[in-house]
């Protein structure tokens, strides 16, 4: 198992950027990720130049929540990243208790949704299998109303490297080999 490292990521920009990145007491990785400041539209706009981008994903992206989480320009954020399987069991697994796990158990913060377009930017589909991950997904906390969420994910399964997004339901449980971002 890695324990830390250096990534770096040409696929964006010219030169290279490095990404160090850790493993704290829990064993979870942990990065450094720098926002870019971008409306969602702007997002999307930067990310269709080298990523299929699904059209949930630009729904999600367009949204005024998103916004809401995201970072200014050049702000640097400590992003953790939790393995599904800190849930053992498949049936347990489900949106609400990660999200739990995460804010209550680890005592993380709540995702910022900027997070997962940073990490598609850094992380090669590699590096993502090296850390054991299909991959990696900001949760927002449910509503009672919907009792559904829209998910953000960055996955090396598909053909092309991609940001998608699917709505999961609250008792509607993960798979086992994702990775769920918190901010430290």
């Amino acid at each position: 198992m890695l324990q830390q490292g250096e990534i770096t990521s040409t696929d964006v920009q010219p030169q290279s950027v490095p990404v160090t990145w850790e493993r704290n007491g829990r064993g979870h990785v942990v990065l450094t990720v720098t926002g870019l400041g971008l409306s969602g539209v702007e997002e999307i706009s930067r990310l269709e130049a080298n990523y299929h981008v699904s059209d949930f994903a630009r729904e999600l992206l367009s949204y005024h929540d998103y916004q809401n989480s995201r970072m200014l320009s050049d702000e640097s954020r400590r992003a953790v990243v939790m393995p599904g399987d800190e849930i053992e069991f498949l049936e347990k697994r489900t949106p609400q208790n990660l999200l739990d796990r995460g804010l209550g158990v680890c005592g993380y913060k709540a995702p910022i949704a900027e997070f997962v377009p940073r990490l598609r930017e850094l992380l090669s589909d590699e590096q993502l299998e090296e850390l054991g991950l299909d991959y990696v997904s900001a949760l927002q906390p449910l509503t009672a109303a919907t009792c559904r969420v829209g998910v953000l994910l960055a996955d090396r399964k598909t053909v092309a490297r991609s940001v998608r997004a699917r709505h999961h339901r609250s008792l509607h449980p993960l798979p086992k080999f994702g990775g769920f971002l918190f901010a430290l």
